[in-house]
């Protein structure tokens, strides 16, 4: 699982189950934690490819790796898990 932090710029794996490993295995099923700065509480989770085609809009830069999404409203965030 990785978060995505309101108002906080994010660096996202594209590919996470290339970059981390469990104990040497690959981990398949991987989710995306949303956590809100202005309720100080994680306020939902999603499949985490789901929520990374989601975010096309909001993507600042990329490369062959990773993605830096820019810092999201807790309205924008909400969004992204309905």
């Amino acid at each position: 699982m990785l978060a995505l932090t309101e108002a906080t710029r994010t660096v996202l794996p594209k590919e996470p189950k290339d970059q981390f490993l469990f104990q040497g295995n690959t981990i398949s099923k991987w989710r995306i934690v949303l956590v809100s700065l202005t309720n100080d509480d994680v306020f939902g989770d999603s499949d985490y490819f789901e929520i990374l085609s989601k975010l096309d809009r909001y993507i600042l830069d990329s490369d062959k790796d990773s993605i830096l999404v820019r810092g999201l409203t807790l309205k924008e965030m909400e969004r992204l898990i309905q």
